[in-house]
């Protein structure tokens, strides 16, 4: 395909996502429905004008249409008898209709879709991880070469990404500033490297290249550290990796706090940024806040909070704890508020 157009490559890739995407998702709708014994009239990817349409001997129509841009599962007696006609009630399937099934069944059915969606990254995920491997982050204390410059000083005394350097020239190290101290002072002149690839040590014995700076010649290996390394795992733990990892990045979207500008806790008599949707700490744990209330008050956060002018819940008006980022709006212009016989200024 490298004859198309970068953007029209990107165009038909999308359109083959997102119709996979809608396809699998509206297969966990179908199937859970065929599980329960709902009865599905039809089963569509795409919209618009259909390009191919059929319909199998349990009188499920498929039909293709030729905008792929989603999709949908038409399931029998969907709506309830209440909104259906006379002639509609009259085709219903007795005991295969949707409105008719307890509420676990219709609940199955409505969840099985993005559930599918969930195996499927899960399933994608773990093949990722089986073939190509798992991102790794190095541990701190480890120098481990991401990348080899071709045709480098390393790429001809046979270095690899993902080795991990030991020793140079029989001196411990454990940061990759110390392999560039060491290295720079001795182009041309071959330096001992203990290295460990795959768990198995080696010695490499490799010669920096002469690099000429603005005030001097210094040595280069022509290596360059990874923040990550790859991993391959087994299938079973590949697919456990890639649930987990699904999971992770399901439940972080979920769990995204909403963006707000200025303030963002009010505790005792401070105003401050800490990080959002976090407790605050204590204020003789070592946390400055850049704007503080000044004078006497209370020093509740709901009350502070209140009289800087900043609108609470009813439920939090009373409480004695750190009012949640979430119910923090900053005004939109800064105010002064009274608090006992201080003020407060919202920078």
């Amino acid at each position: 395909m490298d004859f198309l157009p970068d953007s029209l490559r990107t165009i038909l890739a999308f359109v083959v996502v997102l119709g996979v995407l809608v396809f699998i998702h509206e297969l966990g709708h179908y199937l859970a429905a065929r599980w329960r014994g709902v009865h599905v009239e039809r089963f569509a990817v795409g919209f618009g004008r259909s390009i191919a349409s059929w319909t199998d001997r349990r009188g499920t129509e498929w039909r293709v249409g030729w905008i792929p841009l989603g999709g949908y599962v038409k399931l029998h007696g969907q709506e309830t008898p209440a909104d259906a006609p006379p002639e509609v009630r009259a085709t219903w399937r007795p005991g295969e209709t949707f409105h008719d099934k307890p509420v676990r069944d219709r609940a199955i059915v409505v969840a099985a879709g993005p559930v599918a969606n969930f195996l499927l990254a899960a399933l994608l995920f773990g093949a990722l991880y089986a073939t190509v491997g798992r991102p790794v982050p190095p541990p701190q204390d480890q120098v481990v070469i991401g990348q080899v410059t071709e045709g480098s000083a390393a790429a001809r005394a046979g270095f690899l990404p993902g080795d991990r350097i030991v020793t140079l020239d029989g001196e411990p190290v454990t940061r990759f500033e110390q392999v560039q101290r060491h290295v720079q002072p001795r182009a041309g002149q071959p330096v001992r490297i203990e290295i460990e690839r795959e768990g198995r040590p080696r010695t490499l014995t490799v010669t920096p290249d002469a690099r000429q700076t603005a005030e001097r010649t210094v040595g280069v290996l022509g290596i360059g550290t990874g923040t990550t390394v790859k991993e391959r795992l087994d299938p079973f733990s590949a697919l456990w990796a890639g649930t987990v990892q699904t999971a992770n990045i399901s439940w972080r979207r979920r769990r995204r706090p909403p963006r707000h500008r200025g303030v963002h806790r009010l505790h005792g008599g401070a105003v401050g940024e800490p990080r959002p949707d976090q407790p605050l700490p204590h204020p003789g744990a070592g946390w400055r806040p850049p704007a503080v209330l000044r004078g006497g008050g209370d020093p509740r956060p709901a009350a502070a909070a209140q009289g800087a002018g900043i609108r609470l819940p009813r439920r939090l008006r009373a409480a004695d704890h750190p009012v949640p980022l979430r119910h923090l709006e900053r005004p939109d212009e800064p105010r002064r508020g009274a608090l006992g016989d201080g003020t407060v200024r919202l920078i």
